[in-house]
């Protein structure tokens, strides 16, 4: 008996030390992983999201869509905001930004242009070490959508890597590709048309509904889409709507995620 005893002790000491080791690693793992998830689930989460809006845009509008999107969110840097303008337009190849005073507020901007579409930088000061920054990415027609595409989680990205909270929404919005038999109804009638056409994946649950003169619209929940805001204490992350175009006094659909804002 007290071989075999001999014997064991080894063998729990090698297996110890082995669940130790597995201890050891996970932590790290762990650890390292930690901040990236988040980033990676929110760049991955656009890309995807972003992909779902334009394919039904384009069942919806056609040839003639145009595009916005957004990457906006708080950024706590020790920079000052000249400093701090340089370090993005240098990232995003965008020119020098030029300083205003907007509100009392210090706001730097710059343009540019990436294969299809506009760029437009902001980086507004809230306080001596906080900014907010908004990237919009801006294109018209399906080869612009194209390059949009491939590059908006990659700029996404950049800005995430710089340290902004920032977060996405995107639109697009156009005329409907086969309109004759819509333009004599509502504007209901014509959403009612359109709400047909979504993907069944999506699995949508109307959560909000507004209807005036001029603009008839509603927001739906999906599991599906990764993306998603409260509103009146409901999780939403797809608005359609449709209105009456000021100039030509046509109806144009807008579709946004996870909601429509007031600049598109």
């Amino acid at each position: 008996m007290h071989s075999l005893r001999g014997k064991g002790k080894p063998k729990l000491a090698v297996i110890a030390a082995f669940i130790l080791l597995l201890v050891v690693l996970y932590q790290l793992s762990a650890s390292r992983q930690a901040s990236p998830t988040v980033v990676e689930d929110e760049v991955m989460s656009a890309e995807s999201q972003w992909k779902e809006l334009l394919d039904l845009g384009e069942q919806i509008i056609g040839d003639e869509i145009s595009g916005t999107v957004k990457w906006q969110g708080n950024w706590s840097t020790l920079l000052d905001p000249e400093e701090a303008a340089n370090v993005l337009t240098t990232r995003l190849g965008l020119p020098a930004a030029e300083q205003d005073i907007l509100q009392n507020h210090t706001v730097y901007s710059s343009s540019g242009s990436r294969d299809e579409f506009a760029l437009h930088l902001n980086v507004t000061q809230l306080s001596s070490s906080e900014y907010y920054v908004v990237l919009r990415l801006e294109g018209e027609g399906r080869h612009a959508m194209a390059s949009l595409s491939e590059q908006q989680a990659l700029l996404g990205q950049s800005m995430l890597d710089e340290g902004i909270a920032a977060e996405w929404n995107a639109a697009v919005q156009g005329m409907r590709r086969q309109p004759d038999e819509l333009e004599s109804g509502s504007l209901k009638e014509a959403l009612d048309v359109v709400e047909k056409e979504f993907p069944k994946k999506l699995d949508l649950t109307l959560v909000e509904q507004y209807e005036d003169q001029d603009t008839v619209s509603r927001t739906y929940y999906s599991s599906y889409l990764p993306i998603s805001v409260d509103s009146g204490g409901q999780k939403v992350g797809l608005q359609a709507a449709v209105h009456i175009h000021s100039v030509t006094g046509k109806q144009e659909f807008s579709l946004g995620s996870p909601l429509l804002t007031v600049e598109y």
